[in-house]
């Protein structure tokens, strides 16, 4: 097996202070557990243990919620816990205002990196833009337009890449009171486990928010 690898989905409840232990132990016969330590919050999210050094061994696995007496009861939620290879969990995000008016420039930032086992190869980032705004420029430019694509390489284990800087305009025709979603995809040649990650959608309020000061009349 090619990089064994303990693998799960995992929601972390009620540990916001950290105050109990969350783990994974892995024990084989005779020798001291090693424990590694399960972080997260109330998303979903995929964990992961390197299992090369039982590799051919016979091992047993526990979870763990070590609660510290008169605190509030942590919980740990598990799904789809397997022994496989190891796979990418690669992830992308926007950073983007939350409204602009119609002929506005404003700018964007694309993030994106690999917080899985093993290397994503030949990455591949895409940007779908709604109807009413396009790309003025790039930061760096993309190797294609139609779609919008960067080309990333191969991004390693705990890979972030450096920020996408984008300057996108509004038209001036477009529907007040809309809200359009700007959209992106990462992918790569690895097989992944766990998509949810790589399709970030930002929406953008187009438009003026008015906010008027209440009074009260005693």
């Amino acid at each position: 097996m090619n990089a064994p690898t303990l693998s799960f989905m995992k929601r972390v409840l009620r540990n916001g202070d950290g105050g109990a232990a969350v783990v994974v132990r892995v024990q084989e016969a005779g020798q001291p557990a090693q424990s590694f330590p399960i972080t997260g919050d109330a998303r979903w999210s995929l964990g992961w243990v390197d299992m090369t050094p039982w590799r051919g061994k016979t091992v047993s696995v526990t979870f763990a919620v070590e609660q510290p007496a008169d605190q509030p009861a942590a919980q740990l939620w598990l799904d789809s816990v397997t022994l496989g290879s190891a796979a990418p969990q690669t992830w992308a995000a926007f950073d983007a205002p939350s409204q602009t008016q119609p002929g506005q420039t404003f700018a964007a930032t694309l993030r994106f990196g690999n917080r899985g086992a093993v290397a994503a190869d030949q990455a591949v980032l895409t940007l779908t833009l709604p109807p009413g705004i396009t790309l003025a420029s790039a930061t760096p430019p993309p190797v294609a337009g139609q779609p919008i694509r960067w080309a990333l390489g191969d991004l390693a284990v705990g890979a972030t890449g450096d920020p996408i800087t984008l300057t996108l305009v509004v038209g001036p025709g477009a529907p007040l009171g809309s809200t359009p979603l700007l959209r992106a995809a990462l992918s790569s040649a690895t097989p992944e486990v766990e998509m949810g990650d790589n399709q970030p959608a930002r929406p953008i309020f187009i438009g003026w928010q008015a906010y008027f000061p209440h009074v009260m009349d005693n």
